[in-house]
């Protein structure tokens, strides 16, 4: 089978098997939203703003370094050194974190914090036993892994929320995927950690994700820092409306991802050297997001409300005003997201920390004026 043919076969089983479980769990975060109350997804809201912050310093995107080389043993036991080691900072991160959370604002948002890095670490690990999966486009079963995973947390989440958890059932989540998706990842891995040390493969590995490190950083300053702000200086419930309106305006790019991210930056990776193919695979995927995203943008831009009350309930009407802001987001990220991942695969980094600083000065200014 041709290199294009596996890279098609793979894009199907991944939005195929992608689709299902975005459909299980698009219904459970609706469950979710009516049970809940928006005070509780602002607060795991801003939780996760932290935790994603904390990213800046610690994004090394060691699972998309190991797909980007050769996929040696030697290369999967310098992820699994790199990846265990970010894991560690990533626990003391939150759990310093955690402390000052606790000292200036609350325990409550304390603990959810320290809960979701807890999470994070685990995630990391889970990520590297995945990759060499990913690396040879095997995403049947690494998709099915992740989907798994995430739609067994959403279960347990529902439950914990009926029972009157609150804040702790969308914390739970989180530990309970994390967990389901080391196990599983760790038992459908072709490899396994063999204490090499191969100081040569863990320089390379090292070098391309501090690349990634800046720009993983200045993604995450663009999408999450808003969020830090809005439950620093405005509160929850404000909040918990702004994490709901994301989320329906970030969901074509979501279902887009089989397409956009995952299986494109294996390919492209493959095919790094091979400028005429990448812009082929580039010119293919912005031609179908273009034709799908223009009205669906349009349709939200004027029923933005209609189709939050529609799908959450009147309490979430202030989150379809939001949603209606950002419906150029539903056009444009899908784009982006194409363009970046081709860059990704390139070893061009810091094209993308470029797109994001000039984005994120736009912004301050706009602020400022």
């Amino acid at each position: 089978m041709t290199l294009a043919k596996r890279a098609f076969a793979a894009s199907l089983w991944t939005a195929g098997i992608a689709y299902i479980f975005f459909a299980i769990n698009f219904g459970g975060q609706i469950l979710l939203a009516r049970i809940l109350i928006p005070e509780d997804f602002g607060v795991y809201a801003f939780a996760l703003a932290i935790k994603d912050t904390l990213g800046i310093f610690l994004g090394f995107a060691v699972s998309m370094a190991f797909i980007h080389s050769e996929g040696t043993q030697d290369d999967f036991d310098a992820a699994w050194i790199l990846s265990a080691v970010l894991g560690g900072i990533y626990l003391f991160a939150g759990l310093i974190g955690g402390g000052i959370i606790y000292y200036f604002y609350n325990n409550v948002h304390a603990l959810v914090l320290i809960v979701i890095c807890t999470a994070q670490a685990l995630i990391l690990m889970a990520a590297v036993y995945l990759a060499p999966l990913e690396k040879r486009l095997d995403f049947k079963r690494s998709s099915l892994v992740r989907g798994l995973s995430s739609s067994l947390g959403l279960f347990s989440a529902i439950l914990m929320a009926w029972l009157g958890s609150g804040v702790w059932s969308l914390a739970g989540r989180e530990v309970i995927s994390a967990v389901i998706l080391l196990m599983l990842g760790y038992l459908i891995s072709d490899f396994r950690f063999c204490e090499n040390l191969n100081r040569t493969k863990l320089k390379e590995l090292f070098n391309y994700s501090f690349k990634m490190l800046f720009s993983k950083g200045m993604e995450i300053l663009f999408s999450r820092f808003p969020s830090v702000i809005i439950g620093t200086l405005i509160g929850d419930k404000f909040l918990g409306n702004f994490y709901q309106a994301r989320y329906l305006a970030g969901l074509p790019n979501t279902l887009l991802g089989p397409f956009t991210e995952r299986v494109s930056f294996a390919l492209y990776s493959t095919v790094k050297n091979n400028s005429e193919k990448i812009s082929e695979g580039l010119c293919w995927i912005n031609y179908f997001i273009v034709r799908v995203m223009l009205p669906a943008s349009v349709l939200v831009f004027f029923a933005g409300q209609e189709l939050v009350n529609f799908i959450y309930g009147e309490k979430w009407l202030f989150a379809g005003d939001l949603l209606q802001g950002l419906s150029g987001l539903l056009f444009f990220l899908p784009l982006f997201s194409n363009v970046k991942t081709a860059c990704y695969g390139l070893g061009r980094q810091m094209w993308v920390s470029h797109a994001y600083l000039i984005e994120i000065g736009r912004a301050s200014c706009r602020e400022r004026g």
